[in-house]
């Protein structure tokens, strides 16, 4: 599932337990657990799955009145986001954290900055053993004095595919994958940033990442500082066949779009992993920035997340949306996007478009009308969405008294807005104004 517009700040929270899915079931009815004063607008209240019609809840943890992440996980059900606050997050409840073969969604509110797993070198943070597949997902987070005797210090991947990203792992340590260690996984691990991590004792191997037969897709990711007595400081290969690209790596690697440099961030010894780029003060523009993978887009562009132009730049702060080239495919008279056109869907659709209170579900990166352009909400055919004229269009094509146009010379790359995961992946974004309980 993924993340919809996430509640407005006023909306009130409050719940009865410490983890409440916020809403109501299919059949109307409300949830229990979900005060009476909570909004039950299923555009707030849901995550929609992949058909787009089926209904998903988040999570909103109150970590001051439970036992930690563990038992939102617990609590949680396949296709549910589970949010964490700004905290650093100790003790037990917040470390082998098991998603028991659970599709969820783990995310912070506010990205790795405030969001800190402290493991206090007693065990890793997360433990995939259970044939977790890329729905699996831990986004968000700085993970951190993680410590295994064995193998992954801050996350183990046993036969399991999760997906790994947007989080700062430093100061983990275990014999073999000081940060991840993989074993019969193709996990995605995307958009991290791996630094200062260690595979202690002569024999350690792989400070950063260890792969086990495994055929990980290591993407976008930065590796820097990390170190392995006994060899391979950032990734070990041993079997299988991982994807490595666009990553920055000491030393290099084989692979498309990686680079072998200083990251230049801004202030590592202070726990600052941003990087650093002119126009936002600092002396030098990091070798990272734009450097990712051309099919990701940074969502987010600011100073404290993505850099330069839209295209991802490596690292935790980077990326957010994958994009997959294929012709801009839109029925005219089809703001739903649901392949009918001129339904009085696609009129209602329409008008929440044009007042704001819904998303356009389909978007395309058209160089000739800019790169967010939307067909499903430019009936007119003008090139100009969400003007009063698609409004009234949509209307009249429903009626039957005008047609419906479109752009027809918009190719490029499909881009997917929240609310819909048909034929590519978008990857959890990592700002929310979803107020929760604070630790």
């Amino acid at each position: 599932a993924l993340a919809l517009p996430f509640a407005p700040d006023d909306q009130d929270l409050s719940f009865n337990s410490p983890f409440s899915p916020k809403g109501r079931d299919n059949d109307g009815l409300a949830l229990e657990g979900v005060t009476e004063n909570v909004d039950y607008s299923p555009w707030w209240g849901a995550d929609y799955v992949h058909d787009g019609h089926d209904s998903c809840w988040k999570w909103y943890v109150d970590i001051s009145n439970s036992s930690g992440i563990q038992e939102g996980i617990d609590l949680a059900v396949d296709g549910d986001t589970v949010f964490a606050t700004p905290a650093i997050y100790t003790g037990e409840g917040n470390k082998e954290i098991d998603f028991a073969g659970k599709s969820v969604v783990l995310t912070s509110t506010d990205g790795p900055d405030s969001t800190i797993i402290n493991c206090e070198l007693s065990g890793r943070a997360f433990c995939f053993q259970t044939g977790e597949t890329e729905d699996a997902v831990v986004d968000g987070f700085m993970i951190r004095n993680g410590f295994h005797a064995a193998v992954g210090g801050a996350v183990k991947c046993l036969n399991s595919d999760p997906t790994i990203s947007h989080n700062v792992l430093t100061s983990n340590s275990a014999s073999l994958g000081g940060a991840i260690y993989c074993s019969n996984s193709e996990a995605v691990i995307v958009n991290n940033t791996i630094t200062g991590n260690t595979a202690y004792g002569y024999q350690g191997v792989g400070g950063g990442v260890y792969c086990l037969g495994s055929s990980p897709q290591i993407i976008n990711n930065i590796f820097w500082a990390n170190a392995a007595p006994g060899g391979s400081d950032n990734i070990h290969v041993e079997g299988g066949s991982p994807t490595i690209e666009f990553c920055d790596i000491p030393g290099g690697w084989e692979g498309e779009g990686n680079i072998d440099t200083d990251p230049l961030f801004r202030q590592p010894n202070h726990d600052d992993f941003h990087l650093m780029y002119v126009d936002c003060g600092d002396p030098d523009d990091s070798p990272c920035v734009d450097a990712g993978d051309p099919l990701i887009a940074d969502m987010i562009l600011d100073c404290s997340w993505g850099l330069g132009t839209d295209v991802s730049d490596m690292g935790a702060y980077g990326g957010g949306e994958y994009l997959e080239a294929q012709p801009c495919v839109y029925i005219p008279g089809d703001c739903g996007h649901n392949g009918v056109p001129l339904e009085l869907g696609d009129v209602v659709a329409m008008i929440g478009m044009y007042r704001g209170t819904v998303l356009p579900p389909y978007e395309c990166s058209c160089p000739p009308h800019g790169d967010e352009f939307t067909p499903t909400a430019d009936p007119d055919g003008s090139c100009v969405p969400l003007e009063l004229g698609d409004v009234v269009t949509e209307i009249g094509a429903y009626r039957g008294t005008v047609e419906a146009s479109g752009c027809p010379d918009c190719p490029g790359s499909l881009r997917l807005m929240p609310g819909s995961q048909e034929d590519v992946t978008v990857m959890p974004k990592l700002k929310s104004k979803a107020m929760i309980g604070d630790k």
